[in-house]
Parts: C-alpha cells; structure tokens; sequence
C-alpha cells in the first residue's frame, strides 16, 4: 500500500508540534534542573532523510535515547544529544560547574542524563495529549552512548525506513553552543498529522470508494465525569493533629521560568504521607476501625512528587476548610539523582 506523501505544510506542522512537544518540555526540565542557568532549544529545521543520511551528516558520538509511544500513537522516535554536552549536564546536575568535565561518559552520569530523559518524557506526554487531542504516553526507554557512523540499524520498533529530522538549536548559557536531533518514523509522523487534524491523513488510492458518513455528534459518546473523592469520616480518634490554619494568601511568590509553550501545561502533583510494608495475611485481616502504623514519625514532613519524581518535601496545613502543604525543602538535582539511583 503505497504511503501518503509529506507536503511543505504537512512538515511545516510537524515542526510546531515538535517544537511544543519536545523543544519547550526539554527547556523546561532542563531549567528546573540546572539551577541559575539559562537554557533555550528551538526546532530549526524539519525535513525529509533517511538513517544513512542522517550518519552522513552527523558522524559523531551521541547519547543516545529511545522514546517509546502509548495511547492514541504506537510507535518510537530518537532522542539525540552530542555525547561531549551530555557530559556537561549531567556535570551540572550532579553538583559539577559544567566546565573542564571529564571525556568519558561512566555510569553516574548516565544516570543523571536517564533522570533527565524520564523526566522530559514525562512532561512531553501531558504537553502532547492535548495538541493531538487524545491520550499519549510517551517513556524514555533504551538510553545508550553509541557512535552514529558505526551504528548498523534503526531500533526494531522503526517499520518505516523513510524519517523525519527535526533539528534543535542548545544553548546553555555559557556553556553548551550545540544542537539536538529527534528523528521519527514517516508512518508516525502522518499519524501525529492525522490527530492534529481530528481526521485521518489516508493515503492516495487510484480509485478511492466513498467514504462513510460521519458519525453524528449524537452517536459519539459523551466523556463520563469524573467523580470527586467521597471523605469518609473517621470513627476512631487517636492524637488528633493540631494543624496551623494558612490562608492562601500567605503563600510566597516565585520567579516563573519564561517558557510560554509550557506554562499551561498540566503535572500531577500529589503528597505522600507515609508507607507501611505488610503481609498477605495482615491485609486480608484488615477492618473499619483497623489502624495501619506508617513509616513516618510525628512532625516528619511529607513528601511532594510531580508526576510520581520527588521533587520537595513540607508540612500539612489547613487551608479554610480543606487541606494543604507548606513547602519547607525543595530537593536539589543531585538529591533527585541520588532517588534515581536507590
């Protein structure tokens, strides 16, 4: 069946839709990592190619990184960064100053630079879903140091052999003057095309049958809403906390990172109270009334996770008539390398 060929528009598209899903969120992660440092990624270029072509053009070392697709897309693409600038960030995110770093990559910097990767593809996955109006779940999956010239193949997930480049400018202030490259499968980027259209992008056919008739907006279910957490009274009282009343407008202000394309994107944060570790036989024994002992102390501060990462921790507080956290420590980047590692 032959495939539906990439117009101008169609790539110029892709180029917006890269530069939301990929360029903003690496830019924001890498922000929030690299304290004090500025960084910008800008898609410049999006265009046709071919692996052989693209080992052509860059036969150097790179780290790296496959991104594996879920949802409402199925498939991967290739994160690429130059081997020496990936020696830099992980450099910075473990404490270093980014400067006279050593050549060889070892295993804490691959480490950092997996850390970072989960956690762009991450913030790549709530970025996308709404741009291509469904569900996708995107995860770094095999990172590896590699030198392109000598790479044999594409990973097996990539069935088509035709790609699509798209090249980012990377600059860290003062240290990094570089550039990124995400190569993906043609087949997936018609299909990123298709979402972003609300229609399939079908491909041309010498004698096309008609095509059937649109569901009505009646015959497409409605999305079920999602019900609020019931409270369920507690029955047992045992050492009430007094919890510190906080107003709202109490809260400290911070300096918001000038990353247009991502502010409005969604994360989940969510507060981690404590852990038990129990048997098969004590659940099964549990009942209303039963009391689970946590692994937390009296006044210990919580845990604060965006999308499941430790990112700080703080104190419950009560906020009019609901509850709240006061943050009082935000992990540094080498405290959330170290999680990583544990």
């Amino acid at each position: 069946m032959a495939q539906a060929s990439l117009t101008k528009e169609d790539l110029d598209s892709l180029k917006e839709v890269n530069n939301i899903f990929l360029g903003a969120s690496a830019a924001a992660v890498l922000s929030m990592f690299l304290e004090g440092k500025k960084v910008e990624i800008v898609i410049k270029e999006v265009a046709l190619d071919t692996f052989e072509g693209v080992k052509a053009k860059y036969s150097q070392s790179f780290i790296w990184t496959e991104l594996g697709y879920g949802g409402s897309l199925s498939g991967s693409s290739l994160f690429l960064m130059k081997k020496e600038d990936g020696a830099v960030v992980s450099n910075l995110i473990i404490g270093g100053e980014g400067k006279d770093v050593p050549e060889e990559i070892g295993e804490v910097e691959m480490d950092a630079i997996s850390e970072i990767m989960a956690q762009i593809a991450s913030s790549s996955s709530t970025s996308l879903s709404p741009l291509l109006r469904g569900k996708v779940e995107v995860s770094s999956q095999e990172i590896r140091l590699v030198d392109l010239a000598k790479e044999e193949a594409l990973p097996s997930s990539f069935v088509s052999p035709e790609l699509v480049r798209a090249d980012f400018s990377f600059q860290i202030e003062g240290l990094i003057s570089s550039q990124l490259l995400l190569l993906t499968p043609q087949d997936l980027a018609l299909k990123m095309l298709s979402n972003l259209a609300g229609k399939e992008k079908a491909a041309p056919q010498p004698s096309p049958a008609p095509s059937a008739p649109a569901p009505s907006p009646e015959d497409v279910p409605a999305p079920s809403a999602v019900s609020a957490p019931s409270r369920a009274p507690s029955e047992v009282k045992i050492q009430p906390v007094q919890f510190t009343p906080l107003s709202p407008a109490e809260g400290v202000a911070k300096e918001v990172s000038n990353i247009d394309l991502v502010k409005d994107v969604p994360l989940e944060l969510s507060v981690e109270l404590g852990r038990a570790r129990m048997s098969v036989r004590e659940i099964l024994e549990l009942g209303v009334g039963s009391i689970v002992e946590l692994n937390r102390l009296d006044g210990e501060p919580v845990d604060l996770l965006a999308n499941g990462r430790l990112v700080a921790k703080g104190e419950v507080v009560v906020i009019g008539e609901t509850f709240g956290v006061r943050v009082t420590e935000i992990l540094s980047p080498r405290e959330r390398v170290g999680k990583v590692r544990e």
